[in-house]
């Protein structure tokens, strides 16, 4: 199985008073840039399944500039890959701490979902028998609250979380923080968010 994996694109997300000739704001544009590196490479390695490790958006209220790059994108990836499935774990920038079921609030998080992505707002199990894989998807809201283990079934078995662990690059206080060997051995792999660089947690 080929997997992309992608995390804390945290699209919108700006910072200086520097403005593009288009008038965004450069630091948003530069997010917006490296989201779409990210989507032709995932197009050009022809992916089985994309896993986005949270934070697809840089707070519940994005740009409109951000969702229609979030849209642009995942189209994208839709019309070369059709089949392939998108599944996105909620993080803690883009989905409200109040938000219980479904979509409350008009979280951003219902606009990958109406382009064929699996969003999972709590903590969930997904087959996907076309793979023979099953995904257990943690969101940020839920990381801390059920065992990281995959489930008795035959398969690859992969884990999409969203939450703070002790490799972190902020230092913080380890109670604040899981530790690696949280994650069972027995998954084949596990794709996190929330460490914002590409890091070996164990």
């Amino acid at each position: 199985m080929r997997l992309g994996h992608i995390a804390d694109c945290h699209l919108g997300h700006h910072r200086y008073p520097a403005i593009t000739a288009e008038g965004r704001n450069r630091r948003e544009q530069d997010v917006s840039d490296a989201f779409n590196a990210c989507v032709n490479g995932i197009i050009a390695a022809r992916v089985d399944l994309l896993v986005v490790a949270g934070d697809l958006f840089d707070s519940a209220r994005p740009s409109i500039a951000a969702l229609s790059d979030c849209v642009r994108g995942l189209l994208r990836i839709r019309q070369a890959l059709p089949k392939m499935p998108v599944m996105i774990a909620a993080g803690n920038h883009d989905a409200s701490r109040i938000e219980t079921s479904g979509y409350e609030g008009s979280s951003p998080l219902a606009i990958p979902s109406h382009v064929g992505a699996k969003v999972v707002l709590r903590a969930e199990r997904v087959s996907l028998p076309a793979l023979s894989a099953h995904v257990m998807v943690v969101p940020d809201r839920d990381i801390g609250r059920v065992a990281l283990e995959p489930s008795c079934a035959a398969g690859t078995h992969l884990l999409l979380a969203h939450g703070k662990f002790s490799a972190s690059l902020y230092r913080l206080p380890e109670a604040e923080c899981l530790s690696p060997e949280s994650i069972s051995p027995a998954f084949a792999y596990a794709a996190l968010g929330d460490l914002h660089v590409a890091s070996s947690v164990a």
